[in-house]
């Protein structure tokens, strides 16, 4: 697989753990909603991209969700 990342958005990742790609607005519920998609590293499956969740703002590996739903 070729890697789609550039090395800066990878060194970018490895200092700040992950990096804004883009940013679309959904209408969605009707009122306009900024989705910010990031670039982050799964230490398991590498680079992948997810949006933030909850307070903490955390993000997931979907192939490590894909893993654990296996189980």
């Amino acid at each position: 697989m070729p890697n789609k990342y550039s090395p800066w958005m990878r060194f970018k990742v490895w200092v700040n753990g992950r990096v804004l790609l883009s940013e679309q607005l959904s209408m969605s519920t009707g009122n306009p909603v900024t989705i910010r998609i990031y670039l982050a590293k799964c230490r398991k499956h590498g680079y992948f991209e997810d949006s933030l969740h909850g307070y903490s703002k955390y993000m997931n590996c979907p192939n490590c969700i894909r893993q654990e739903a296996k189980l």
